[in-house]
């Protein structure tokens, strides 16, 4: 019966077969767009496309101006596992102000303040003498990139990441003083920023395209994996940072 069916397709079936699929996929998409749980305005999207072609005629800086509004939560950053977490992408109204109030009595205090601000010189005059120690190229962009996440990285959690250390040391000649640990403790710790470097530049995947070109077109999709492989990594590492950050305050004694 099947062999019957399908040597009676003509060419002309095959189309309409198509053009239903069509009609059928923009009726769902367009139907999930219009009753999705959180209404945010925003520019209008094309199926399959999303917003791509919007950037047409813009500038990039321009292009995500006009997109601002959607930036705040796609189906794309829940896949990616920055959907509604945090601050900045979360629509949850309880659990953004639970996590406002929680990052302004964290961050406003003023002995906290003062002691970021010495990481931060501390931090500064380390970079200094590591650009007056070595006859090498100077490449500014690096430099305050790995100073940022660490500073970053020191604010949030506490534990300095030697970002800056390690970066110095991928750019002198093998240095046979440091012992193999610390080698091993560089190399992690430079993973570690390229990693944040990766997961960062991955966003514009998972806010561009949308469900259907992130796991139906092969090129695109294999970029996808290695972009999820890469945030559990990132994201592995960071709670293993905080576990043993956890134990250590545990441990330490309270002041009497």
């Amino acid at each position: 019966m099947i062999s019957t069916f399908i040597s009676s397709f003509k060419i002309s079936d095959i189309f309409y077969l198509i053009t239903t699929l069509l009609i059928l996929y923009v009726s769902r998409y367009y139907y999930n767009y219009f009753t999705r749980p959180n209404p945010l305005p925003g520019p209008f999207p094309l199926p399959i496309f999303g917003n791509i072609h919007q950037k047409f005629g813009y500038g990039f800086v321009d292009w995500l101006m006009l997109l601002h509004k959607k930036l705040i939560l796609t189906e794309g950053f829940k896949e990616y596992g920055i959907g509604g977490t945090g601050i900045v992408n979360n629509v949850d109204p309880k659990s953004w102000k639970y996590n406002r109030q929680f990052f302004i009595q964290a961050m406003m205090i003023p002995s906290f303040n003062n002691q970021s601000i010495n990481w931060t010189n501390e931090l500064w005059l380390e970079m200094e003498s590591y650009w007056n120690g070595e006859n090498h190229e100077l490449d500014l962009l690096k430099w305050m990139h790995r100073f940022t996440n660490e500073m970053i990285f020191r604010i949030s959690t506490g534990v300095k990441s030697n970002g800056v250390y390690a970066y110095y040391h991928t750019l002198i000649p093998k240095n046979n003083k440091l012992s193999e640990e610390e080698k091993e403790r560089n190399k992690e710790s430079e993973d570690l920023i390229q990693s944040l470097e990766m997961l960062l530049r991955g966003f514009v995947y998972f806010f561009v395209l949308n469900s259907f070109m992130r796991h139906y077109i092969s090129f695109i999709h294999g970029k996808i994996k290695s972009l999820l492989k890469n945030r559990d990594y990132y994201f592995d590492k960071l709670y293993d940072i905080i576990k043993k950050r956890r134990i250590e305050i545990d441990n330490t004694p309270s002041p009497t």
